[in-house]
């Protein structure tokens, strides 16, 4: 039979085992989050055009105090489609890093060529 001690240290380290298991099935069962991508070439013409469409959508907008109600303006005046394909089903919420914006203005250029 093994000392109290060490029957102490095996609970923890067993403890310790199965709170890890826990932790990475709970990673790894997350919902990853998938949205439509698209690109957009880093040559400045097509980088223009986007920024043209987004910026005359701007003082249409400009009405709107709230920061994600804007940039919702903004984007649905600037392609609804695209908006409702990459937005729609997951809107922005306050803090959220944007990561579909880019694949938000290649769809917008797609739209627009």
């Amino acid at each position: 039979m093994a000392a109290p001690n060490n029957q102490y240290t095996l609970y923890k380290l067993l403890i310790f085992v199965l709170i890890l298991a826990l932790v990475v099935d709970f990673c790894h069962s997350q919902p990853q989050f998938s949205y439509p991508r698209y690109s957009l070439k880093s040559k400045q013409k097509y980088q223009r055009k986007v920024n043209d469409r987004i910026n005359e959508c701007r003082p249409g907008c400009s009405h709107i105090s709230d920061y994600l109600e804007r940039e919702k303006c903004v984007r649905i005046c600037a392609s609804k489609e695209c908006y409702n394909e990459i937005y729609a089903s997951d809107e922005l919420e306050e803090d959220e890093i944007d990561v579909r914006y880019n694949s938000f203005r290649g769809c917008v250029y797609t739209k627009i060529k």
